[in-house]
């Protein structure tokens, strides 16, 4: 069984591609690809499918990503999360055909609930705003609950 990753490099050596081997000797193994724009800047991470697992949508005049999505092989059939940053308060975006319950909380890393929001989806894009100022420096999760299952992103609060 070989367990070594693969690693592809462009002229800039920047990674474009990394195959990790599978656990499993008959399961294919796992390739991921980045596209870069022509500044260099990372704005897309693909499957080895070509299905986005994140996007980067939006870019200041520092290039530091403003807005990003997540989609594709990640999280719910059929669902994207989006989440675009602001100076005072970001937006979570859930994109899915799914309608019913959906629970939206932020986490500390331990897991204790900060903010808890819960509403009812009735189109395909469900968005929440939540002001940073609310949140102290430091590291959370936002999780996104509906009966078909969670997804759960990292966010990081910086003053």
């Amino acid at each position: 069984m070989n367990y070594e990753s693969q690693i592809s490099y462009n002229k800039f050596n920047q990674v474009v591609s990394t195959v990790y081997p599978a656990a499993d000797p008959s399961a294919t193994p796992l390739k991921i690809q980045n596209t870069y724009d022509d500044y260099g800047f990372l704005t897309t991470i693909s499957d080895g499918n070509g299905s986005p697992l994140w996007q980067c949508t939006a870019m200041n005049l520092y290039h530091q990503v403003t807005g990003s999505k997540l989609g594709g092989a990640i999280g719910f059939q059929g669902s994207t999360t989006t989440t675009t940053y602001a100076a005072s308060a970001f937006d979570v975006q859930f994109e899915s055909n799914y309608m019913g319950e959906v629970i939206t909380d932020i986490l500390s890393m331990e897991g204790q609930s900060i903010v808890h929001n819960n509403q009812h989806k009735e189109n395909t894009v469900f968005t929440n705003r939540y002001y940073a100022d609310a949140l102290r420096q430091g590291v959370y999760w936002v999780r996104i609950s509906t009966s078909q299952g969670q997804i759960s992103r990292k966010l990081v609060i910086l003053r």
